[in-house]
């Protein structure tokens, strides 16, 4: 078992670039508008709000010591 070499490609070639953008679906733009592109903002506006806190913290922080 070890010392043998099987490379895992072997049986599952990675997918090309254009095999991936052939399938997505719906095709073409209408996948980034009404796919990708909600997923990400809501991926952003997620991220944004959990740094909320840590951000006023900080930014009281700085008021309390008087640096702008």
């Amino acid at each position: 078992m070890y010392g043998r070499h099987t490379p895992s490609h072997s049986h599952n070639p990675a997918p090309r670039l254009q095999d991936w953008y052939d399938n997505v679906y719906p095709p073409g733009e209408l996948f980034w508008t009404t796919v990708a592109w909600p997923s990400l903002e809501w991926q952003i506006v997620e991220m944004l709000l959990l740094a909320r806190d840590n951000i006023l913290h900080i930014d009281h922080q700085i008021k309390r010591h008087g640096i702008r």
